[in-house]
């Protein structure tokens, strides 16, 4: 994303508070059915990429920016707990997938969640939400941004963003915080589901000083074997009724 008028690059990891910074530096910004370059929006078929999710090194390999910009610009990024940024990804993805799959699933990008995070070969892809948060900031192993906010202090990050842009007042809700799940994301890991995010997203855990939260008690864990399966026993019988009619 790219606000001439501010001089200012951001670098939106998925689900890292994209929504609020675009309130907060593009309110204004006009719809378009294809890619917009001049912001960086929209899917580009030329490059098989989203542009809004577009990495450090992208914008510069895909000469999305040019070298002048990327020099003057203001750059900076949001990140997130990776335990917590993979199971709000699925939450959303689940309203992508009718009927959706079971957090497993995604995380192995199997089943019904397999089409879309494969091969980047159309709009629907959605396998750069699962791409490592250092890919996005980070340029051969050198932080490539002016600022990095976490995400589990948003509004102290955006108020840091708004006094380097110079930004008039404006406050910025959290947009999708309505939307927010009330249980702890912890609730919803198996053991095998935490080692498993884990390793894809070691780097970033070590990189940003993330660990498993775990606020599971003996109760939840007997529910967290549960609930893969009442997903299950859920798309069997949406199947069932879609073909049978029952």
């Amino acid at each position: 994303m790219i606000s001439h008028e501010h001089k200012a690059i951001y670098v939106h990891v998925p689900k890292c508070a994209g929504s609020s910074v675009e309130k907060l530096l593009l309110p204004n910004r006009p719809q378009h059915d294809g890619p917009d370059y001049e912001h960086l929006f929209g899917w580009c078929p030329k490059r098989k990429i989203h542009l809004q999710h577009a990495t450090a090194a992208q914008m510069l390999d895909l000469e999305l920016v040019t070298e002048s910009q990327w020099r003057d610009y203001y750059k900076f990024a949001f990140v997130r707990n990776p335990f917590d940024r993979t199971f709000s990804d699925y939450f959303w993805m689940k309203t992508q997938i009718e009927p959706a799959g079971g957090f497993g699933e995604y995380i192995e990008r199997r089943g019904r969640f397999a089409p879309i995070l494969g091969e980047p070969d159309g709009p629907d892809y959605r396998g750069d939400h699962l791409i490592p948060q250092c890919e996005f900031v980070y340029i051969d192993g050198e932080l490539a941004v002016d600022f990095i906010g976490r995400f589990e202090s948003l509004d102290a990050g955006l108020e840091t963003i708004q006094t380097k842009l110079s930004v008039v007042d404006r406050r910025v809700p959290h947009l999708k915080k309505g939307r927010k799940r009330h249980q702890h994301y912890s609730h919803f890991y198996t053991n095998r589901m935490r080692e498993q995010v884990r390793s894809l997203y070691e780097a970033d855990l070590e990189a940003f000083g993330y660990q498993f939260d775990d606020q599971r008690s003996v109760m939840s864990n007997i529910k967290r074997y549960v609930w893969p399966i009442r997903h299950t026993l859920g798309n069997w019988k949406y199947a069932a009724q879609t073909r049978f009619g029952v």
